[in-house]
C-alpha cells in the first residue's frame, strides 16, 4: 500500500470555486394597507477541479499515473412579486396576498480523465499526452417553474381564524399535457386561550387548535424524465 503521507504530499488536488449570489427588493406603499413588493435574486457558481496522482503511488495510480479535470457551472435566478393588503374593522381583521414567482436554473458539467503518462512533468496540464484517455463526459440541464398564488386570511376577535390559499404551478419537468398543477388549501384555527373560561388560567399561557386540508405537489422528478 502507498504510504499515506507520501500520497498526501505527491497528489495534486486543486479545487477553485467562485460563487456570486445576492438579492434585492423594492417595496412600494400604494395605499393604506396596500403594499407591493418585488424582489430578484441570483446564485452563480463556477467550479474548476484538477487532480493528478503520480506514477509512483502503489495500488493507487502506479504505474501509469492518473489525471482528471472537471468543470462545473450553474446559474439560478428567481423573481417574486407580492401584492398584499391588510385591513382591520372593529373585531374583524382581514389580509390578502396575490403573488407570482418565476425561477430558472441552468447547469453544465465537463469531465476529462486519462491514464498513461511517460512522466509526472505535465500532470493535468497536458492530458492529451496520455496513452490511455477515457471518453470525455459532459452534461447540460435546464429547469424552470412559474407559480401564481393567492391567499386570504380572516380573524374575528383574534380568536377565530380562517385561511384559504390557492397555487398554480407550472414546471418544465411536468409532462407535455400536464404542465400546470393546481393546489388549493383551507385552514381553520381557534385560539382557545383567548376565551373567557381560559384567559385567566395560571398554568396555560397560550393554546391554539388548528386544522387544515389541501393538495400538494412535487416537481423533484428529474428535468427530462417526462421526455
Amino acid at each position: 500500500m502507498a504510504n499515506p503521507v507520501h500520497t498526501a504530499t505527491e497528489q495534486d488536488r486543486l479545487n477553485f470555486r467562485t460563487q456570486i449570489f445576492g438579492n434585492a427588493y423594492f417595496e412600494f406603499h400604494l395605499l393604506p394597507g396596500l403594499d407591493l413588493k418585488t424582489q430578484f435574486g441570483i446564485d452563480s457558481q463556477d467550479r474548476d477541479w484538477k487532480f493528478y496522482s503520480p506514477k509512483e503511488l502503489v495500488s493507487i495510480s502506479s504505474p501509469l499515473g492518473s489525471a482528471q479535470i472537471e468543470n462545473q457551472n450553474s446559474f439560478y435566478w428567481q423573481e417574486e412579486t407580492y401584492l398584499s393588503y391588510k385591513k382591520t374593522v372593529g373585531n374583524h381583521r382581514i389580509n390578502g396576498l396575490l403573488g407570482l414567482s418565476w425561477q430558472e436554473r441552468t447547469s453544465n458539467n465537463l469531465l476529462i480523465t486519462a491514464q498513461g503518462f511517460a512522466d509526472n512533468f505535465f500532470k493535468y496540464n497536458n492530458i492529451g499526452s496520455a496513452t490511455n484517455p477515457s471518453p470525455p463526459r459532459s452534461s447540460n440541464e435546464k429547469w424552470a417553474m412559474n407559480s401564481y398564488f393567492v391567499r386570504v386570511g380572516y380573524s374575528y376577535k383574534d380568536k377565530y381564524l380562517a385561511t384559504a390559499t390557492a397555487r398554480l404551478d407550472g414546471s418544465s419537468r411536468f409532462g407535455e399535457n400536464n404542465k400546470y398543477g393546481y393546489f388549493p388549501s383551507l385552514g381553520l384555527g381557534w385560539i382557545v386561550s383567548e376565551e373567557e373560561f381560559l384567559n385567566k388560567s395560571s398554568f396555560i399561557n397560550f393554546l391554539k387548535i388548528r386544522s387544515s386540508i389541501g393538495v400538494t405537489g412535487n416537481t423533484e422528478i428529474g428535468s427530462y424524465n417526462s421526455l
